[in-house]
């Protein structure tokens, strides 16, 4: 007869609730700090001024920070891939001022001078991917040389401007919805002011 040995059952792991573990996550990470301080922030001015949750206010808060919104989501998912982009900001610069001097010189109608300047920032930014995947060239030198580029380009384009370009982009940022975010760029760069006046 075969003697069967009892084998010892094994002890069940107490499972953890995935709840549990989600908002402990959740707690611990840096970016809750950073939701804390946005909304003590807004708290604080919620009391200072009585404007601060005016529809106007906050539409005006939302659009003007659109521009950096939709920067930092690109920039993201390239941090995010361990790489760097030092271009972003000036060709952001030269689309919306090539945007404006179409618009200015009234060469083409509104919404093609929109699409062929998000045209132009895509172009640089392919142009940029492909010498960083292709040709194996630092990012950092390869960016850094776009932005170089990009920021002759606006300081070419706008030598000859006049003043009424910008009392047109403050306009049609006023007035427009539809375009607040493309144009709202365009107004950023304001300060861009023009040599001759």
């Amino acid at each position: 007869m075969t003697q069967q040995s009892s084998l010892p059952a094994p002890e069940t792991v107490p499972t953890k609730r995935a709840g549990g573990t989600f908002w402990r996550r959740l707690l611990q990470s840096r970016e809750f700090g950073v939701f804390l301080a946005l909304i003590a922030l807004v708290t604080i001015m919620r009391f200072l001024t009585p404007y601060f949750w005016k529809p106007d206010n906050v539409f005006n808060v939302l659009r003007g920070m659109s521009t950096i919104g939709i920067m930092a989501i690109g920039q993201t998912m390239i941090i995010v891939t361990a790489g760097i982009d030092l271009s972003v900001g000036s060709v952001l610069a030269a689309s919306a001022m090539l945007t404006a001097r179409l618009m200015y010189l009234n060469v083409v109608p509104p919404w093609i001078a929109v699409a062929l300047g998000l045209l132009f920032g895509t172009t640089l930014g392919m142009i940029n991917g492909l010498i960083i995947t292709r040709v194996k060239v630092n990012p950092f030198i390869t960016t850094l040389g776009m932005l170089s580029i990009a920021r002759s380009c606006v300081v070419c384009w706008h030598r000859d401007c006049r003043a009424r370009w910008l009392a047109i982009s403050r306009c049609a940022t006023r007035r427009s919805i539809f375009w607040g975010v493309g144009i709202s760029a365009l107004y950023r760069f304001r300060s861009l002011r023009c040599s001759r006046w």
